[in-house]
């Protein structure tokens, strides 16, 4: 596999890394989100924030969030990366490292990325869902109109709400 992608990247013009990167990711995969928790401890949050943009807008909105988030007077890292290739656009993943004093700060920067997020096209997520934390930003999003919608839907399939209740806002 590597010598394809060794042979794929030279014919490309692209720049081959060497199987070390995946190596490294591969070693900490499972053990490395567990890091957070211990560094919650000390003040020190880790988030991920996920858009899905379309190729016309990629260059601002990663340049505009990653301006925003390095801004910010704590943040100290920000690392992107995009997933999830297709025609009309692709997934860049937005996860920052800073310190905080408390939850209501991190909140407030958290929320301020999310504009960021909305004002260049972005679609919202986090890290693979929309779940409660994004529940407040959905109706904004979506519309309120196609919020009902899917507040009928749930409420046709799901009378009882025993199917994750609060997710997506509805």
């Amino acid at each position: 596999l590597f010598k394809q992608i060794k042979k794929i990247c030279k014919k490309n013009q692209g720049f081959y890394l060497t199987g070390y990167p995946m190596k490294k990711w591969r070693k900490g995969r499972f053990s490395d989100p567990y890091m957070r928790d211990a560094l919650n401890d000390f003040g020190v949050l880790i988030d991920t924030l996920e858009a899905s943009v379309t190729w016309d807008h990629i260059h601002e909105l990663y340049h505009s969030v990653r301006t925003h988030i390095k801004e910010h007077p704590h943040a100290t890292i920000c690392m992107t990366h995009a997933s999830h290739f297709y025609a009309q656009g692709t997934n860049l993943y937005f996860i920052f490292i800073t310190k905080m004093q408390d939850v209501d700060e991190f909140r407030f920067f958290q929320r301020s990325i999310i504009e960021k997020i909305e004002e260049n096209f972005g679609s919202l997520s986090h890290h693979h869902g929309v779940g409660r934390m994004m529940a407040p930003f959905m109706e904004k999003h979506l519309g309120k109109n196609q919020l009902e919608i899917l507040r009928a839907l749930k409420n046709h399939f799901d009378p009882h709400n025993i199917m994750n209740p609060g997710g997506l806002g509805l």
